[in-house]
């Protein structure tokens, strides 16, 4: 009797703890004590093999880190969407001790290394044991001065800690954004209030206001000398980035004079496949047009990370006569279409890009041979 007493405890005991486990809603059980599994606002809509924790390597091959949450923002913050968007890419990180800080302002060092990120470069920042007396955004400014966004006498690396204002941030933007068409410059300019053509940085600052990355005020004036905080940052990058993306890297055509050579000597069954049965040719690229990095998937899935952006192009990887197709995240980052959890990226000859509907493949040779 006793036993059965004691069978009937321990049964009575796991029920009611089942019944407290799933009494919490499911977007409230936490994995790790982190976030929820299931909470879209972080890890957007896509399955969990495919959620991707961007611009940063793991310890080690097929261990993923988890996506960043800020304990002092949540989704009513008018930033959060740039903030955590940006912040997935690690364009923006937070503090040691979990927070992002929205309302501080943003210094020269954060702002310079968001926007020589943001153009899809590798990121210049080496940890070395000898540089402990150097500023840690030094790699970033002298990434930006290489590329011509600054000079020393506008932007000397001392500044690198000091809060920059919104007009040497409307200078670094605009070299950043290439040409721009302005037909209507004078009424633009007019209507600013604190800005005429005796500034000498008005045209980087009316062909940002034109671009409306960096905006005025209701006032009608721009306020070069202002700062803004790292949300307001946060929001200005994301802008810049909504407008370059209209400008479409395309796939470079073949340079005059380079051999095209028909594709069924490359891949000799093209025909039956329909992602290649528009190709007719190929040829093979002697200048690498892009830059790569490996970044995980939450599952740990190896993915290639190509820059710039292009949504318009194709990408496969082909070895030998086999063709690897890949899906991809953002039209920048790559990896085998059905990969399983921890699948590597396959060994291949060359990365095949061309545009939807074109009849021409560019070939480039494997860059990790």
């Amino acid at each position: 009797m006793k036993i059965k007493v004691w069978v009937v405890r321990v049964l009575l005991l796991s029920l009611l703890a089942s019944v407290l486990m799933f009494a919490i809603p499911l977007e409230d059980r936490m994995v790790y004590g982190a976030i929820p599994l299931e909470d879209p606002t972080v890890y957007g809509a896509l399955p969990l093999e495919d959620r991707m924790v961007c611009g940063a390597l793991p310890l080690e091959k097929g261990r993923a880190y988890r996506p960043t949450v800020y304990k002092d923002l949540d989704k009513t913050h008018w930033a959060y969407e740039n903030i955590s968007k940006l912040s997935e890419t690690e364009l923006l990180k937070g503090y040691p001790d979990g927070s992002f800080r929205p309302s501080r302002e943003v210094t020269y060092g954060e702002f310079i290394k968001m926007a020589v990120l943001c153009i899809g470069k590798k990121d210049p920042a080496k940890p070395s044991n000898n540089n402990q007396q150097s500023h840690w955004a030094l790699p970033y400014y002298q990434e930006g001065l290489a590329k011509g966004y600054y000079n020393k006498s506008r932007i000397d690396p001392g500044k690198l800690s000091y809060p920059i204002p919104r007009g040497d941030m409307a200078l670094i933007l605009s070299q950043m954004l290439g040409e721009w068409n302005i037909q209507d410059h004078k009424e633009i300019l007019d209507k600013i209030q604190d800005l005429d053509y005796r500034n000498p940085d008005e045209y980087h600052f009316v062909k940002i206001y034109h671009a409306g990355i960096l905006t005025g005020y209701p006032d009608g004036t721009f306020r070069p000398e202002k700062t803004l905080n790292r949300a307001e940052a946060a929001a200005v990058i994301s802008r810049f980035l909504d407008t370059k993306r209209k400008q479409l890297f395309p796939v470079p055509d073949p340079p005059p004079g380079k051999t095209l050579i028909p594709i069924e000597n490359l891949i000799p069954n093209h025909v039956d496949d329909y992602m290649l049965m528009d190709v007719k040719s190929y040829w093979i690229t002697d200048k690498d047009p892009y830059s790569y990095d490996i970044v995980y998937s939450l599952s740990g899935i190896e993915t290639l990370m190509i820059f710039p952006e292009d949504r318009s192009r194709v990408v496969i990887f082909i070895l030998g006569d086999r063709v690897i197709y890949t899906s991809d995240v953002l039209s920048t980052r790559y990896w085998v279409t059905g990969a399983k959890a921890g699948e590597l990226l396959p060994d291949f000859d060359y990365i095949g890009v061309y545009e939807r509907c074109s009849d021409t493949m560019m070939l480039i040779p494997s860059p990790f041979r």
